[in-house]
């Protein structure tokens, strides 16, 4: 979280979504979150402390639908390597 607390010194307004009991992103509570003012939508391929691996095509589509992708989507993506075959 410690990129999101830079970001906000610099005056941008960082959210976090909520996750659900499996660990994954609440894609509903996401698509609330998502404004025409959200620059960039983020998220975590895979938890380096659970292990969960997120549906990255259903956050980016979802992020699409509500409008948030006007800037881009950033993933990261090192604790996936282990798990997932990269082509």
């Amino acid at each position: 979280m410690e990129p999101t607390v830079a970001l906000e010194r610099e005056g941008l307004r960082c959210v976090a979504a909520p996750v659900g009991i499996d660990g994954t992103v609440d894609l509903r509570a996401l698509a609330g979150l998502i404004g025409d003012d959200t620059l960039l939508v983020c998220v975590m391929a895979a938890s380096n402390e659970t292990g969960v691996l997120q549906s990255l095509e259903a956050v980016v589509a979802h992020a699409q639908a509500a409008g948030g992708l006007r800037r881009g989507a950033q993933c990261g993506a090192a604790a996936a390597a282990s798990g997932l075959v990269i082509p």
